[in-house]
């Protein structure tokens, strides 16, 4: 992962500590964009698999996102059934939705 500022070393475990952090309290978007860069020694893929599934849950739900639109709905089913979502990601995503749940769903400012 070479992203950041330049002549500031990346700390690449402090990025990825503080990213869960966030999703943890409802902001995703941070663990989504740089787990993609991450090999899969710095980030189990399917702890990442897992939080696209919380984050597209979210959006369809409406408590994220620009609303619905054919292309949202599609890449929302998309991610929900993907045939590449193993066992152990619908554990981690089922986990920390009992987990974190809660707490993302009121730093969103959504109603379940």
């Amino acid at each position: 992962m070479k992203v950041g500022c330049p002549g500031v070393p990346p700390d690449v475990a402090s990025a990825i500590t503080h990213a869960r952090e966030a999703a943890e309290r409802g902001t995703i978007d941070a663990l989504l964009s740089i787990g993609p860069r991450l090999s899969a020694s710095q980030m189990d893929p399917d702890e990442l698999s897992a939080w696209n599934v919380v984050h597209a849950s979210l959006e369809q739900q409406e408590c994220i996102g620009n609303g619905f639109s054919v292309e949202s709905m599609k890449a929302i089913t998309g991610t929900l059934t993907s045939s590449s979502i193993t066992e152990k990601t619908r554990t981690l995503a089922n986990q920390y939705w009992q987990e974190y749940g809660a707490q993302i769903i009121s730093s969103v400012g959504c109603t379940p």
